[in-house]
C-alpha cells in the first residue's frame, strides 16, 4: 500500500503552500502586466523585454525536474523556505535595479 505522511500541523503547510503558489503567479503575472512600463523606463524594446518572462519560465522548466533530485538531499522545508527566501531576494534585486541587464 501507499505510505503514510504524519503532518503535524495541516493549516500551516497549507497556508506555506498557498502563499508560495501565490507568489510565484504574482510575479509571473507581474512582469506579464509591467512590460510596457519596464520598455519605456528602460529604453528597451518589446523583443529583450519578453527575454524576462522567457528567462522566468526557463528557470522554472529547469527547477521543477530538478526539485525530485534536491528532494533526496534536503528537506521539503528547508526547499519551500530556501525558494521563498530566493524569490524575494530576487524581487527585490529587480526592485532596486538602476538599468536594465539586457541592452
Amino acid at each position: 500500500m501507499g505510505s503514510h505522511i504524519e503532518v503535524k500541523n495541516a493549516k500551516l503547510m497549507a497556508a506555506v503552500l498557498m502563499v508560495g503558489s501565490f507568489i510565484g503567479l504574482f510575479g509571473e503575472t507581474a512582469i506579464n502586466m509591467a512590460l510596457t512600463d519596464i520598455m519605456v523606463d528602460y529604453s528597451i524594446k518589446a523583443g529583450t523585454a519578453q527575454w524576462l518572462t522567457t528567462g522566468y519560465l526557463l528557470v522554472l522548466a529547469v527547477l521543477v525536474p530538478l526539485s525530485a533530485y534536491l528532494m533526496r538531499w534536503f528537506t521539503t522545508k528547508q526547499l519551500i523556505s530556501s525558494a521563498i527566501i530566493f524569490m524575494l531576494i530576487g524581487s527585490l534585486l529587480g526592485a532596486i535595479a538602476p538599468n536594465s541587464l539586457f541592452y
